[in-house]
Order: C-alpha cells, then structure tokens, then sequence
C-alpha cells in the first residue's frame, strides 16, 4: 500500500517507516531524504566492489514505493559506496513500478561529483536527458536532415554547437567577429535549446544560433567531442566556418513541440542514499549532510536555470513549499469612452481583465501583475500591478485599461499576454480578443448542448469501443510521446467537450475511430443578428498510422464539417481537416455565400472518419462552438475591414487564415531513446 505524504510524515516522526518482514530492504528518512540500507537485493557485489545493477534498481523502487505514495516525478540516488557499475552518472527510463515516475538518476557515490557546482551540472545534466539532448535539423545549405547538433553518444550536444554553455555538454560560443571563435562556458546551465524541448520557451523565444564546422584551435581539429576531447575548454579561441541557423531549421526535421502552457513547469524529485549493506541510517551523518546541500541548491538552481518558470520541490513528505499566483483566463471588454453597445471596437477604451489563482502549497505575497500588448499593434501598455496576498485557492482579477488602436482590424483576433512575477517565478497566458465582433449562439458545453452522435442513422462505426462520438471530460490516451486525447476538454481536466470515443477503456486504440465514419450534430444555432455570420470551433485531431516506425500522419481520415439551413434536409461541406495534428486548433469557417439568405437556424455535422481497410489510430474532440459577425461599426463597407482574414465567401475548403487558424501541433516524433543516458 502506499500512504499519502501526511501518513508517511508521521510513521517518519514514529521511526515506524521502515518495512522489514517479508525481505523487504529498511527504509529510512531523516530530513528530507529517503535512506536505504543496502541488503542482497538491492546491491550487487561485495566490499571493495557494490554496485546498482538493473535487478537492484528495481528493488530499490519497489522498497521505495512500497513506503511513498506515486507523487514524484523523479528518483536521485546517491550511494555510500563507489558504485562498480557506474563510471560517472546516468539517467535511465524507470521501470513501470509507479504512473508518474518519469525518470530514474544515479550520481553514483556522494562527494563523487563533489557538493557544489559540478554535482549541480551533473544532476542538471541526468534530470534534461528526459528530453534531450536528440535533437536534428533541416541543414539550409543542402535541404537533408542533420544530426551535427549531437556529440557524445548521439545523447548530448556537440562542442561545436553554440548551445548556450548547456549542462548536457553545451558550449557556449562567442563570434569574435573575426573568423575565430571563443568558449564563454562549457555545462553551465539550461540552454535555449535545452528550455525549448523541456517546455519552457517557445519556439519564437529561441534565439538563433549556429555550429562550427571545419574548427582548429591551435592547430588541433575541434570536433564534436572537443569537450572530452580536450581541445574544448572556458577560453578556448578556434578559427571555424559558421553555419546559421534558427529553431524553425529544428521544427522543419522534428516537427513542433506542443504549446508550452500544455507542458509541465514543476516536479517532483525524491534524494535517496542508498547504503552498503550492513551500514545504518546512524552511520550516514556526513555522508546526510552533503546530501542535503545538494538537495537544498538543487531546489534553487533549477528556478534560476528556468529563469523563474520552473520549480523543483525535493521533499520527501513534507509540503513543497510553492506559492503560485497562475494565470487563470480572463476577458477583454468595453472600457472608459466607449459605445457601451457591449462590443469592443477599434478606436475605443477597452479593460483586459485578467484572474489569477494561486494553485500552490503556500500563500503568495508580493506577486506582480502585468500584461504584454505586443500582440495588439500599436496599443500603449498599462503599467504593473501588485497582486493582493493570495491565499492557497484563492483567485483575484486585475484590470488594466487601454485603447484599441483605431486602425486595428476588424474581425481580426489579437493577443494579449498576461505575466505575473514572484520573485523569480513567472507564469504568463495569453488572453486573445477579436475587435468589432457580435457573438451569436456560444456552446461551451457545460451540458451536451442538445448535440448528439449518429442523429441520422448513417454511422458504419460500431457503437461500443469503436470511436463513436460521446460527449463527456475524456480521458487521457498516450501513445509512445503522442498525446492521442488529452484529459477533459479545451479548458483543462474538469472540462467537458464531444470525443470520438472519449472513455480510454483497455488502452491507446481501443476506443478510437474504427473502419467507418461516426457523426456528431450540433443543436440548432440561430443565425439572427448575424450579418456575416462566420462558424468557430476549436478542435482537436490526432489520425496516425502506426504500423510505420516512426508512426506517420494518415491521408484520407479526414474530419468534415458540414452545414445545412434546411433542418438537416440537405448539407453543404464548409471545412476538411487532415494530415497534421491539431492540438485544440481554432478554426473559423465563413459561411456567406453557403447558406440560404433568409435561414434563421443553422445545423453543423462534424464526421470523423477511418477509411478501411487499414485501421489508423484516429481521436477528435470538438468544443467551445460559436457564431460571430461583424458589429455595425465595423460594416466592409465602413472601413475596409475583413473578418478574420476573409473577403467574400471566404477561402478555398472555408477555413479561414489572417491569424484565424491558430495551430497547435502535438508532440514531435522521435527516434526511440535509449534506456541509460550517462
């Protein structure tokens, strides 16, 4: 059984936490970190010679989760003894003793890496091998894929990569301007790139770069493990040809990554000293001291390596001490000076209200509030505000009042991004709002919406576990690093939305789209007051054919959306997904010109598909659907304006661009990773 932290806390201040019958290893803790004695089963060897093998990690977890509950992310061991099968350090993919342990890390024996800086870089460097480093690119000079990025076993980056000075291996090079170039640091913290593929930085807050290529530094070639090689160090000067590049040369071999407000910022790390058998918890106090200095600078590093967006809690069972002031959505509405029709328009006032939620362990005091109108050209931006103390759960909204541009477009969706600091923590979100337009009927689905699936009777999918819509919070389905369904809806694991097949039931493609098409159609939308009027759905689209290695996009399993101004007498195709990935994509369908002129209601049939006789690995979601057109203020006619980057009755297949279409794409393909990265 494994007890949640309050109980293992107090078996902790009993001396009770130590299971001993049954052959099980001793579990100790003091302070923070976890102490295993060391018996047959999980050490390996004798004296002069322990080690971790593979069967002893497993016995160590199981020790250790047969005391702590699944709530860590990683598990960091140190040992009393130098390990015989460990050179050095190494992170390795954990047995699946535990849903949400992502990564196992052995440092091999405490002061092996001493208790500053290099255990800092070394721990940095294993907790990143679950991301990197595997990165390639598209080379802009001959158009083929390239794995230059990569030096020491195609797992870290190559010292002729200006990676930042990354802990997994990374240089950090200066251009002299000259022809030359010189090392600034070598492993010294999280890169870029590194921040990139972790989830920190997006795509377009990478910086570009460059690799050296044909390097010489005092006459000796420089080559992809100069590092290790040692002809590549701090201050160390080579002559080199430059090659530029930017992340998008990344994107073009790897496909993009998921948003980073989708990707996980804090974990969860549990420090366990394992000890030779035969020695106590009793006998560790020096050894515990170390330990604990890695610990506690491993907790604060991580935040200043993240530059604040990140946290690290190393507590075994005591609350991690994280107070969070999270963006947690808002609005964009009518301000001082404008019409009052309850439409904001270009050339008024406007407020951006923004909430913020403290999803923490603590109280948060002293946070920051501030917005970025970078994203609404030529709008002045509201000065910072303090954020009043938030209580754990708590929630506060802050206004901040200004004035849309008068030559903004209408129609034209824009972005505000919202940023609140806390000492070095930041959280940031982006609030999005669409000028002069009138909001017709909005199904966000608090219920099913009236909608229903197979309403015509025309669905060839089988009802039970075979993808067949169902409306509901889905539950999440995984796929090597594809994220087929996402759990809940658009708006986070409590939000429901319509799924083809929503419930997981036996695993990854048991309840997905099977050989045939599933149909789901909406409720009646009134279309009165809508001049223009112009459908938005936001949607989610996974279609892999998984019998390739790596899995591939398919063709023909494609999604359809129809209209029909009839009550479902007759339909007209409006938009055709297919191909890529969409992760929670929001799409915009101009229907002028494909509805009768004098339809007050509006039906929408959305029909996913797997073309037989493959059967692909097909998911589609469908949330938060809605009418919109124009305000009067902002007629054509009026001013020139377009609705999201439409102009008569809209593009080829409907789906509208100028912005409209905001892709989100899934998870990039890899290669498959080996087991032990060192």
């Amino acid at each position: 059984m494994k007890l949640p932290h309050a109980a293992v806390a107090l078996l902790v201040s009993l001396g009770l936490c130590a299971p001993r019958d049954g052959g099980a290893a001793v579990v100790d803790q003091r302070g923070e970190i976890v102490v295993i004695e060391g018996d047959s089963q999980t050490v390996s060897g004798g004296p002069g010679g322990y080690g971790l093998g593979a069967e002893n990690i497993d016995a160590l977890l199981a020790s250790f989760y047969d005391v702590y509950p699944d709530e860590f992310d990683m598990v960091c061991v140190f040992t009393s003894f130098a390990d015989a099968n460990n050179g050095g350090a190494y992170f390795m993919t954990p047995p699946p003793v535990a849903s949400g342990l992502i990564g196992f890390i052995n440092m091999n024996q405490i002061g092996f890496w001493g208790t500053d800086f290099g255990a800092q870089s070394t721990l940095g460097q294993e907790f990143a091998h679950a991301w990197l480093s595997f990165e390639s690119f598209i080379d802009p000079g001959t158009g083929s894929v390239s794995d230059e990025f990569l030096g020491r076993d195609a797992a870290h980056w190559s010292s002729l990569l200006d990676a930042d000075g990354s802990v997994v291996d990374g240089v950090d090079w200066v251009d002299n301007g000259d022809g030359t170039y010189s090392v600034e640091s070598v492993m010294s913290k999280l890169g870029s790139l590194d921040l990139y593929v972790m989830g920190y930085y997006s795509a377009d807050e990478v910086p570009p770069f460059f690799l050296l290529r044909n390097a010489r530094s005092g006459g000796d070639a420089v080559g992809p493990l100069g590092i290790w090689e040692g002809t590549v160090g701090t201050g160390t000067t080579a002559t080199a040809d430059r090659l530029d590049l930017t992340i998008e040369d990344v994107i073009a071999a790897t496909g993009p990554l998921p948003p980073v407000d989708m990707r996980q910022k804090d974990f969860r790390m549990a420090f366990v000293l394992v000890t030779a058998p035969g020695e106590t918890a009793d006998a560790m106090v020096s050894q515990l001291a170390d330990m604990e200095k890695i610990r506690a600078d491993w907790n604060a590093i991580y935040t200043e390596w993240t530059y604040g967006r990140g946290t690290m809690c190393t507590d075994a069972t005591a609350p991690c001490d994280i107070p969070k002031a999270q963006f947690a959505g808002g609005q964009v509405r009518e301000g001082e000076g404008a019409d009052g029709d309850g439409v904001v328009e270009p050339g008024e006032g406007a407020v951006a209200e923004i909430r913020w939620v403290n999803t923490g362990t603590s109280t948060a005091s002293g946070a920051i509030a501030s917005i970025d109108l970078t994203g609404v050209p030529g709008a002045d931006e509201p000065a910072a505000q303090p954020l009043i103390e938030l209580a754990v759960g708590a929630e506060t909204t802050t206004p901040f009042p200004f004035t849309v541009p008068s030559d903004l477009g209408c129609g034209v969706e824009y972005v505000v991004t919202a940023r609140s600091a806390l000492g070095l923590r930041t959280w940031n979100g982006q609030l999005a709002f669409t000028p002069g337009v009138v909001e017709g009927v909005v199904e966000s689905f608090a219920t099913d919406g009236g909608w229903r699936g197979n309403l015509a009777g025309v669905d060839t999918v089988a009802e039970d576990l075979a993808g067949a819509w169902d409306y509901g919070p889905a539950e999440p389905s995984t796929h090597a690093t594809l994220a087929m369904q996402p759990e809940g809806g658009r708006g986070g694991a409590q939000d429901s939305a319509w799924w083809t097949g929503r419930v997981n039931r036996f695993g990854t493609g048991s309840n997905d789209v099977d050989s045939g098409l599933t149909t789901l159609t909406s409720a009646p939308f009134a279309v009165g007051g809508l001049t223009e009027p112009t459908l938005r759905y936001h949607l989610w689209y996974q279609a892999w054919v998984m019998n390739t290695t790596p899995p591939t996009t398919t063709s023909g399993d494609d999604l359809v959306v129809e209209v029909s101004s009839d009550e479902g007498v007759t339909w007209s195709e409006i938009d055709r997904v297919s191909g890529s990935p969409r992760l929670w994509e929001q799409r915009d369908v101009a229907l002028t010109g494909r509805i009768a002129n004098d339809a007050t209601t509006l039906l929408f049939r959305f029909t996913a598909m797997d073309e037989p006789p493959v059967q692909n690995l097909v998911e589609v979601g469908i949330d938060d659907v809605s009418l919109y057109s124009l305000s009067p203020a902002c007629e054509p006619d009026g001013c020139g304006c377009v609705v999201a980057g439409r102009s008569g009755a809209g593009g080829a297949g409907g789906a509208l661009g100028g912005g409209a279409l905001l892709v989100g794409v899934l998870l990039t393909l890899r290669r498959r990773r080996p087991r032990v990265h060192r």
